[in-house]
């Protein structure tokens, strides 16, 4: 009586022919494989027509070994460059040349056709056995491939911001990850409640034809690279924007970015500049000059007790208002007499002339302290 296994001994003896067929089904259909050789291909056939023979034999599809051939040739053909949706089609081409040769054999032969169904089920099984481990495999190298990914980009950013580090080696990291030695960057921070939407954000929308934009989360900050403003990431945080500068210098963006983070107080969803803020990023880090300043203005409007911090809030606005008397009282919804009548009382207590420049600046730099909270009023 003919069985399974017969059909299976006539499949073994063309394996050669079925090969070739699978071989040029897939070349036309898959561009793709064209980098793979054919030698190499014809191998992996060779070894799905012979699984396929060896479960008629058996009458049962291939148990799940962990760690077996369909894995290996699944990381071998993404380390060639083949998406998943190919590696999935090249296999059912194969499937598919030798599941038409078993019909037709078995047809020829006139094996039962309650057997003919058993073993074209059992065919298709091996096709779902092999198609669920290439996918599991192919998802799992593509998680740790993400994961390595993020863990680079992170430390290629933190190595940015160190200036005793491997530079030369931080850059090459860099070109790795798809930046250009030729193109110019900014680095970009902020601090927010979450970072990962802001990462996908700065990535998707700091990046340009010609270059990526990396992004990651550093712990308590975000920091991105980006080749673009991305002004679109603006979320429930602020965006501290460093200088444009060659990858060679990205190092000082990365500072001025950091100093311009500082700015803690900045309305939610403000876009801060390093070329905007420029002097004001040196005030938090200044103690001495908050103190000198200071000890030179505000004993002398102590007296004043309450009406003191409203003299020194209408100088900050009369300053603010590019010494306009008109601006400034409007912003204060004053009198213009008394508007000058505060600055008269200010210029008397602190011997202060607010027409000069040096008073400007130290005023301007106490203003910028009491905003940032480098100094509290008293």
């Amino acid at each position: 009586m003919l069985t399974l296994a017969d059909i299976a001994d006539d499949l073994q003896s063309e394996v050669h022919e079925l090969a070739a067929r699978a071989a040029e089904s897939i070349y036309a259909e898959l561009p793709d494989y064209v980098s793979i050789s054919r030698d190499e291909l014809l191998g992996s056939i060779h070894t799905n027509v012979s699984r396929g023979v060896a479960c008629l034999r058996a009458r049962r599809a291939p148990l799940d070994d962990g760690e077996g051939e369909p894995q290996r040739t699944t990381r071998r053909r993404m380390e060639q460059g083949m998406p998943i949706d190919a590696i999935i089609r090249a296999y059912r081409l194969n499937l598919t040349a030798i599941h038409h040769r078993f019909i037709e054999v078995a047809r020829q032969r006139s094996l039962d056709p309650e057997e003919t169904l058993f073993g074209s089920s059992l065919l298709w099984e091996v096709g779902d056995w092999f198609m669920d481990l290439a996918v599991r495999e192919y998802r799992a190298h593509a998680v740790t491939d993400e994961v390595r990914r993020n863990v680079e980009k992170a430390d290629v950013l933190r190595a940015f911001g160190d200036r005793e580090g491997d530079h030369e080696g931080t850059l090459r990291r860099a070109e790795a990850l798809g930046l250009d030695r030729g193109q110019r960057y900014r680095i970009v921070m902020t601090v927010c409640e979450s970072h990962d939407p802001w990462v996908r954000k700065v990535e998707s929308h700091g990046a340009t034809p010609e270059s990526p934009a990396l992004a990651a989360s550093l712990g308590s900050f975000a920091v991105g690279i980006v080749a673009r403003d991305p002004r679109e990431a603006l979320v429930s945080g602020s965006i501290a924007a460093g200088t444009l500068e060659s990858l060679e210098h990205i190092g000082r963006s990365w500072r001025s970015a950091r100093r311009v983070l500082a700015q803690t107080d900045a309305v939610p969803g403000s876009w801060l500049d390093a070329t905007e803020i420029t002097w004001r990023m040196a005030v938090p880090e200044e103690r001495l000059v908050h103190e000198l300043i200071s000890d030179k203005y505000l004993p002398a409007l102590a007296g004043e007790h309450r009406f003191g911090r409203v003299l020194l809030d209408s100088v900050w606005t009369y300053l603010e208002s590019s010494q306009s008397i008109r601006q400034a009282s409007q912003r204060l919804v004053v009198h213009e007499n008394t508007l000058r009548h505060r600055l008269q009382r200010f210029q008397q207590l602190t011997g202060a002339d607010l027409a000069d420049l040096h008073t400007v600046v130290e005023l301007a730099w106490l203003r910028e302290a009491v905003r940032t909270r480098a100094m509290p009023l008293p």
